[in-house]
This record gives C-alpha cells, structure tokens and sequence, in this order.
C-alpha cells in the first residue's frame, strides 16, 4: 500500500515537478502554501491544499499545520521543498514519530547548516 506523501511549499515549480512524478505513480500528494496556492493549487496531480505559514516566517505554525496535515490524511512521508522548511522539520524530527522525513540524518543536516553560515 502506498501512503499519501505531504510536499510543503507548494508555491514553488520544484514542488510541481515532485507532486506530477509522485501522482503518476499513483501516490496521493498533498501540499502546504502560504497565499493562494501557488502551482500546487492549480495542478490535478495535488489532491488537497492547506494554508499554512511559510516555515521562515512562523515556524511553529508551519509545523503546526505539518503535523495536522499528518493526521488527518495519514501521510506517511513528508518532503521539504524549501531550505528554510527543512531547517524547521529538522528542529521537530522527534515529534514525527514514524512519518518519515525526506531528509538526510540530523547529523548531516547540521553540517549543511553550518556550512551555509559560513
């Protein structure tokens, strides 16, 4: 059985491409966006949208909506589109439980950051 995959930062054209691929293969996408959407609100391929805000701006809510997301539509994958989406599901990774995180270890991920700052 396939589980529903969750793709946050759905304004981007990246998160278009990954929500297509996944949905040709039969996956049920959802997406999280700030505004109107963006292109996951205007595709077939995203079967819900949910308003949330943009990681950078409000990170407790964005997980907050993550998280409810992840509830209500058993998602059993959730995939960061954006630097700064990940930054804050890699702050959380312990309130996922089984959900995976499309994202390298926290070890590596803390690297990447340190690197960026530089």
């Amino acid at each position: 059985m396939r589980v529903p995959v969750l793709l946050t930062n759905g304004e981007q054209r990246s998160a278009l491409a990954i929500a297509r691929s996944l949905h040709a293969r039969g996956i049920e996408v959802h997406a999280l966006a700030a505004g109107d959407g963006g292109y996951a609100a205007r595709s077939r391929a995203v079967r819900e949208v949910v308003q949330a805000p943009r990681a950078d701006a409000d990170a407790r809510g964005f997980l907050e909506a993550v998280h409810d997301v992840v509830r209500r539509r058993g998602i059993g994958l959730v995939i960061p589109v954006s630097d700064e989406d990940l930054v804050a599901l890699d702050a959380a990774r312990a309130t996922f439980g089984d959900v995976r995180l499309a994202m390298r270890s926290e070890e590596h991920t803390s690297e990447l950051q340190s690197q960026n700052a530089i």
